[in-house]
């Protein structure tokens, strides 16, 4: 089954209790892999579990993985001595030393990788793309929305429903949490005048994150406690970014960042 036959058999009020804004926003997560189809309270037991075993879930780590090896070719073509600066690496005994989320990894000229830690494919694809585009920018600390990027606008919903708003809801439901995380990753909290909380995170040394987070709020309103405002997130980037990575690698980059969080998140306090 595919999104829209899933899509069919739910009630289509976008009434939000599977915690996904619209129905065929949470069809989609179904068929990705985010959401069972059980998490729709409006659906039955029976219904679920006659239908589950039909829907083919998405795996994209199957379409990442076939990237990998015509890019470990072209890392043979690098002059890593030539492009070590620009990136904000460093050269250890004649292979490229880069950090990502604060973890080494060191690559040599056969485009294999060398790490203390377990190297996932969403990370293994953005980092063989950004060694070989070779960037040298210095960062200009303007921030952009993923859409302002070269050619984002093309995947800029996608972006909002894959990345940022799987990220809000762990910020919503656990704000420690995913303040945690990103400390562990080696991000860092900055104060930024226009959200309530944002941090910096670096996935590769020049393609920073700007994780900004509004809260909810709420007003009285004829006795009742009412959410007057939902809650916000936005991931943006500095304006330099092009010069690394295209728009479809750092979607690459950011899915496979929030779907480790949210997996994480989901071991600990069982969000699903």
């Amino acid at each position: 089954m595919n999104q829209i036959e899933i899509y069919k058999l739910l009630n289509k009020s976008n009434c939000g209790d599977c915690n996904v804004r619209s129905c065929m926003g949470f069809a989609v997560s179904v068929v990705n892999g985010q959401r069972k189809l059980e998490d729709c309270p409006h659906i039955s037991i029976e219904t679920s579990a006659k239908i589950e075993g039909s829907i083919k879930v998405r795996d994209h780590r199957d379409e990442i993985e076939k990237l990998i090896d015509p890019l470990k070719k072209e890392i043979g073509n690098v002059d890593f001595e030539k492009v070590a600066l620009g990136l904000g690496a460093e050269i250890k005994n004649g292979m490229l030393a880069v950090r990502c989320l604060g973890k080494e990894f060191i690559i040599d000229k056969e485009g294999n990788i060398h790490t203390l830690c377990h190297v996932n494919p969403w990370l293994k694809a953005p980092l063989f793309h950004y060694i070989i585009n070779s960037g040298s920018s210095e960062l200009t600390r303007q921030w952009i929305s993923y859409g302002e990027l070269k050619n984002g606008i093309i995947m800029d919903q996608y972006f909002n429903r894959r990345c940022e708003e799987p990220l809000r809801e762990i910020a919503d439901k656990y704000p420690t949490f995913l303040d945690d995380m990103l400390t562990v990753f080696h991000g860092k909290p900055v104060n930024m005048e226009m959200a309530d909380v944002s941090w910096i995170i670096y996935p590769l040394p020049k393609v920073p994150f700007l994780i900004m987070y509004w809260k909810g709020e709420e007003q009285e309103e004829q006795h009742k406690g009412e959410i007057s405002f939902e809650s916000k997130l936005k991931i943006l980037f500095d304006k330099a970014t092009d010069e690394y990575i295209n728009y479809e690698i750092i979607y690459v980059l950011g899915r496979g960042l929030v779907e480790m969080f949210t997996k994480i998140s989901q071991k600990h306090y069982d969000l699903t």
